[in-house]
């Protein structure tokens, strides 16, 4: 239910676009780029499952970082936002 209200309510996300010819493409902005590859990510978490074990996980982050250039902070900091919501997700707050 959530992808479809969230698929629904963001369609402003893509602009119009003119090639050559003079014809119309609808072309993808980077926002939406960017929620297309959370809801992934997070139905990716609900299937396969998430590691918690501390050292394990924060060295797979830690070179996922460096790996797609951004820093190691930034990365457990989204890591964690993630991770958050989908155990509140799962175990909602009463």
């Amino acid at each position: 239910m959530e992808v479809q209200i969230l698929s629904s309510a963001l369609d402003f996300c893509y602009t119009p676009d003119i090639v050559k010819g003079g014809e119309e493409v609808i072309k993808m902005t980077e926002e939406r780029k960017g929620q297309i590859a959370l809801l992934i990510t997070k139905a990716k978490y609900r299937h396969d499952g998430i590691r918690l074990k501390f050292d394990v996980a924060r060295r797979d982050i830690g070179n996922m970082a460096k790996e797609i250039g951004i820093s190691v902070d930034e990365a457990m900091e989204w890591s964690e936002i993630l991770v958050r919501e989908l155990v509140d997700e799962t175990f909602p707050p009463h």
